[in-house]
């Protein structure tokens, strides 16, 4: 599956940061409030997930993003696959 896991790889989550405009897609850069303290390089590959408003404690995976440039405490990605648009509140985890 595209959203498959690797169980070798440390688990890291964290969300948008912000965005250049209100919501992004596909070919965007997006800031993540990951860093290196999460273990966190550039060209790690994160999913952006949705919480289904409709079924409790359900979620959506609706882009994928990798990092382009890591810092301490966060990073910045681009939107490489995107089911739609991405927007604040919308949280990441490593692939």
């Amino acid at each position: 599956s595209k959203y498959g896991t690797d169980p070798s790889i440390p688990k890291a989550s964290g969300s948008l940061r912000s965005l250049e405009r209100g919501i992004v897609g596909e070919g965007s850069v997006i800031y993540l409030d990951i860093g290196k303290r999460e273990g966190a390089k550039p060209g790690d590959l994160f999913i952006v997930f949705r919480d289904n408003p409709v079924v409790k404690n359900a979620r959506t995976a609706v882009a994928e993003v990798v990092l382009l440039k890591v810092e301490d405490r966060a990073s910045t990605a681009l939107v490489t696959y995107s089911d739609d648009a991405i927007s604040l509140g919308d949280v990441v985890e490593r692939r």
